[in-house]
């Protein structure tokens, strides 16, 4: 069942990320990559990485493919493109660096595990790709937070992503038809009719 396919693939790039910039200041992939909004006001408790969903979209190509999900038991599937926005942050008064340090670890981990699927993604394989996004688009999703300051970031597109239908309750069947077709009790009242 892959209704639950966004949340697990948020997770495993979080645990992705988290294996490229993980230390002994941030063990856990809560503390090093923070999920959600880019709106959280920069600072000392802040993660070094913030991972946005910010864009969702159907399939362009997939559009007229058969969407079948699951080990063949012919369930319809939505094909995704999804887009992750992943931020870098200047931790507290840092300066200098850092923070691109960090970026080049994540770009190189992600290079080098381009895909998201099981066990953390089931029944799927996932491309990450990063999407050449024009800065005009990346400051309308910054223009969202009017009071958070652009902070150096990447978009990356994963796709396809599949989000099953679900299993649907088959309604019984049309076995017949019937035609009514009847005569009004009263005659019609063409006074009424306007021209």
């Amino acid at each position: 069942m892959s209704d639950a396919v966004l949340q697990q693939m948020t997770r495993a790039l979080q645990l992705l990320i988290h294996d490229a910039v993980g230390s002994a200041t941030f063990p856990t992939p809560d503390t090093s990559v923070r999920v959600g909004p880019l709106d959280l006001p920069m600072g000392g408790t802040e993660a070094p990485v913030s991972l946005f969903l910010f864009h969702i979209e159907p399939n362009h190509s997939m559009r007229n493919e058969p969407r079948v999900v699951g080990a063949g038991d012919g369930r319809d599937a939505l094909a995704l493109d999804v887009r992750f926005v992943i931020t870098v942050n200047r931790l507290g008064a840092a300066v200098g660096t850092e923070d691109l340090a960090r970026l080049g670890l994540i770009l190189a981990k992600l290079e080098a595990n381009p895909t998201l699927g099981p066990p953390l993604v089931p029944d799927q394989l996932i491309r990450l790709t990063p999407e050449p996004f024009p800065m005009e688009e990346l400051s309308r999703v910054w223009g969202l937070y009017g009071t958070t300051p652009y902070r150096t970031s990447v978009v990356y597109l994963a796709s396809p992503v599949f989000v099953d239908a679900g299993v649907i309750d088959d309604a019984e069947r049309v076995t017949s038809r019937r035609f009514d077709a009847g005569q009004s009790a009263e005659p019609p009242d063409f006074r009424r009719v306007k021209a």
